[in-house]
């Protein structure tokens, strides 16, 4: 027993031993873990302190880089005055005995134009002139054919012809000559009659244009940043569409000027001036040529930057749009009809110009501001939202065209935004068997859909694609028939605001902008009386232009009245190449793609149908007033139907994002350097 015994505590105490050691080497270990994992947390501590490091030394460089870049643009664009002897640097008045005058006479300091039509010569020699200037004084838009002739080495002469179109409300018209000048002639026309000039001088200033600065500057800033920062912009395109979108409106807003720019904008423009929340609106003369489209049809841009910058001076000082003076007329403020909910947006800006009594250009541009955050918010939470069809969304949405609209005043903007919200909501509903239809997507899209056709009713059969959603997206029959009965009620709603009137009582006269020959009733009768020779014109009128507003330049390379996109088919390319190559994990079925072309047809058959009532001469042969920006809402369930599993795509989602983002980017700032080449900087 005692031996048991002895053998026994020899295994024990072995235990113990070895459980003592464990312990202790369990100790141990704890102890190195500890000071591992404080080594780990102050190893972690630094690499943040160097990923900071790095992330301000890489800000850095983007931003002297850019720096550098608009100081090289701005040392080109100067060039010419830097390198000219300092004794040819400055302002040189021109005197009375260099000007020869015809049409003209000499009273009290200034030449007033008595003849019908008027001619001055200057014949001045210089070996270079930046830039002529003088003083005009005439109560109407003016317009001088400045014909320059150049002198330049050897024998050789050449010669420009600029045509200067004075505003009325600029008091100093300032022309770019750039170049040797041997002779200026300045000629006017009949309409001219009674305009005074005086002051004329040649200038020699190199200065800096901040606005084009800025752009250089921003452009080569987000480029860069692209490039370093690629996950940022390309993880998610949505992301990518909001930093892109703000930077181009943000560099289309300063560059247009506090006046009409793009379609319909003083319409525009009064439907949300009247929206004042103080009840009363204040109009006088100036105010109202930005409230009437046929008063700025043929307006007068500046043209260099002085005219603009002297400009907004004379509208910041003389116009008073926020009290009763002398020479305003108080008007009631006023929602003139159902569609003005498309200038919700622009009337926020305008009125916080009137609560802060801002200057009428800030004000101005208050109101752009609204109209494009309104526009990309709305259309950020479209390209979020889609699961079929992002890419190409994101392409069509940063077009000049739709970007132009968002950045001045347009219900065109709220309207599209609203429509590729309420078709992104759908058509992903659709593709996503899993989706269940709440009561939260439902009012989305039902507000969506209301906006859209309170704006423009012929986008309303897009309705009907919900009727046919199939029932297991709803969370049971009762909600599916509640959705669907209210869906219907709306749709009658709107058609007793809007399309009832007209078809009880159709105006006699249409839209006179271009003819006194439109009357509704009198082209409904011809269409009725004419039925397959109607077909044939409508069909023909779509089809003709399927192409270039669909997918090209007149639908998306537009750059308002200020320019377009100048190489025919690249953008329809792009844009085609996308939609068929823009993959997810996700197809929209044939039938829904069927019905979905079928819809858009239809919509495009009543927007050149209310065109030809409205806009067009009773019985023309042609339909005329349709533009390729009314085709920018339906995009999007037109592009999905070339959307097919059966095509793939091997290029990185981060390097096709890239691509999609940078694609319309090139385009606005290519028409934008076009314009501050050509126009008014």
């Amino acid at each position: 027993m005692d031996k048991a015994a002895d053998n026994k505590n020899p295994n024990e105490k072995l235990k113990k031993k070895t459980k003592q050691k464990n312990t202790e080497n369990d100790t141990a270990n704890a102890d190195v873990k500890s000071k591992n994992t404080d080594k780990g947390l102050s190893i972690a501590s630094g690499i943040d302190k160097i990923s900071n490091m790095k992330l301000s030394v890489k800000l850095v460089i983007i931003c002297l880089f850019a720096l550098l870049a608009a100081v090289v643009v701005e040392l080109y664009y100067n060039s010419s005055c830097l390198r000219i002897p300092d004794s040819q640097k400055g302002v040189f008045p021109i005197s009375q005995d260099a000007i020869k005058l015809s049409g003209f006479e000499y009273v009290d300091g200034s030449y007033v134009m008595t003849g019908d039509s008027g001619h001055i010569e200057i014949t001045t020699s210089m070996d270079y002139v930046n830039k002529l200037s003088y003083d005009v004084n005439f109560d109407k838009d003016s317009i001088a054919r400045i014909h320059v002739v150049h002198v330049n080495t050897g024998d050789y002469i050449d010669a420009d012809t600029i045509m200067d179109k004075n505003n009325r409300y600029l008091r100093t018209s300032t022309v770019k000559v750039d170049g040797h000048v041997g002779s200026v002639d300045l000629f006017f026309e009949e309409g001219a009659k009674g305009i005074e000039l005086s002051d004329f001088k040649y200038i020699n200033e190199a200065s800096v244009n901040l606005r084009r600065f800025l752009m250089v500057f921003l452009i080569v800033a987000v480029v860069l940043a692209i490039i370093i920062f690629n996950s940022v912009f390309t993880a998610k395109v949505e992301n990518g569409f909001l930093i892109i979108a703000l930077l181009m409106g943000t560099l289309i807003l300063t560059l247009l000027p506090s006046m009409k720019v793009a379609w319909d904008e003083a319409y525009h423009f009064r439907g949300a001036y009247l929206m004042s929340i103080t009840g009363t609106a204040y109009t006088n003369e100036v105010i109202e040529t930005y409230l009437n489209d046929e008063k700025v049809e043929d307006i007068c841009y500046p043209q260099t930057k002085e005219e603009n910058a002297q400009i907004n001076k004379y509208m910041g000082e003389e116009l008073n749009y926020t009290e009763a003076v002398d020479g305003n007329i108080a008007v009631k403020a006023q929602m003139r009809e159902i569609k003005d909910v498309g200038h919700l947006a622009s009337s926020v800006g305008i009125n916080i110009g009137r609560i802060l009594k801002l200057p009428f250009p800030v004000m101005y541009l208050f109101g752009r501001i609204c109209n494009l955050l309104m526009y990309i918010t709305i259309t950020y939470f479209a390209i979020k939202n889609a699961k079929v069809g992002k890419r190409v969304l994101t392409l069509i949405a940063l077009m000049p065209t739709a970007m132009v609209a968002a950045s001045t005043y347009s219900y065109d903007a709220t309207l599209s935004a609203c429509m590729f919200l309420a078709m992104s909501l759908m058509l992903s509903a659709f593709a996503d068997e899993k989706t269940k239809i709440t009561w939260k997507w439902y009012i989305a899209f039902v507000v969506s859909m209301f906006v859209v056709c309170s704006i423009k009713m012929v986008y309303a059969p897009m309705f009907i694609l919900f009727v046919f959603m199939p029932k297991d997206r709803f969370k049971d029959k009762k909600t599916m028939y509640m959705m669907k009965a209210g869906l219907f009620v709306l749709c009658l709603l709107i058609v007793a605001i809007m399309i009832l009137p007209t078809l009880i009582n159709p105006p006699e006269t249409g839209d006179t902008r271009d003819t006194e020959l439109t009357s509704v009733s009198g082209q409904l009768n011809f269409i009725m009386t004419n039925k397959v020779y109607y077909a044939s014109l409508l069909l023909k009128s779509i089809m003709g232009n399927m192409f270039d507003f669909m997918a090209d330049i007149s639908g998306l390379g537009l750059f308002g009245h200020m320019g377009q996109y100048p190489f025919i088919g690249v953008i329809g390319l792009m844009v085609i190449l996308v939609a068929v190559t823009d993959k997810s994990e996700y197809n929209i079925k044939s039938y829904v793609k069927l019905l979905s072309g079928g819809l858009v047809f239809a919509v495009l058959c009543l927007i050149w149908t209310a065109l030809y009532m409205s806009f067009t001469a009773v019985g023309y042969n042609e339909i005329v007033g349709v533009q390729g920006r009314y085709y920018i809402p339906l995009m999007l369930s037109t592009y999905v139907i070339f959307n097919s599993d059966k095509i793939k795509c091997d290029i990185s989602p981060k390097v096709y994002n890239g691509l999609v983002l940078i694609a319309p980017m090139y385009i606005n700032i290519s028409i934008m350097f076009e314009v501050i080449t050509n126009m008014f900087f």
